[in-house]
């Protein structure tokens, strides 16, 4: 999942991963013991995209659903530690849409009103960019309802200009 070379069913506007250098700081906060990847993948034929920290889930979605593995943004904790927050994981069967947030609020908001059913906490992130991780940029395209969170800024105007409107940084995580 984290290779440089992107599978042949990626999105229209996945870039290769671009490793980069990393400060000590985040080589300390890195600690395999203490975070995961954040994994995604793409299913073309309903147009969504799927993040999850679990290897065994992620294997599922690929050989069972049709979901192609697509570049990792980055990492993410796998129990809460300071100056984390949940990052909560819903699902619209309507819409065939995952959605991610920080936001209690807004979790609440879409399970109340927009069709959407609390499916897990895949891990903790950071809600705010003191601790010097890198942004996870979250655009949504409302023609097929797809939700896309990215760390890659070029992704993310790629992402726009193929009709995804930018929302909003929704936290930070630790760069691959």
């Amino acid at each position: 999942m984290q290779d440089s070379v992107a599978p042949a069913a990626t999105s229209p506007y996945t870039v290769p991963l671009q490793h980069s250098a990393t400060s000590g700081q985040f080589n300390e906060l890195r600690d395999v013991k203490l975070t995961v990847p954040l994994l995604r993948a793409w299913k073309e034929r309903t147009s969504n995209h799927f993040y999850t920290t679990d290897i065994d889930e992620m294997q599922k979605v690929e050989d069972e659903e049709g979901y192609n593995g697509e570049r990792t943004p980055g990492y993410i904790f796998i129990n809460q530690q300071p100056s984390t927050v949940p990052l909560y994981r819903l699902y619209n069967a309507n819409s065939c849409n995952h959605f991610y947030t920080i936001d209690a609020k807004e979790r609440d908001n879409a399970i109340a009103n927009l069709g959407y059913k609390f499916q897990s906490i895949p891990g903790y992130v950071y809600s705010d960019g003191s601790c010097g991780g890198i942004p996870l940029y979250r655009s949504f395209h409302g023609g097929i309802t797809d939700h896309f969170y990215t760390s890659s800024s070029v992704e993310r105007d790629r992402a726009v200009a193929g009709g995804w409107g930018y929302e909003r940084i929704e936290c930070y995580i630790l760069p691959c």
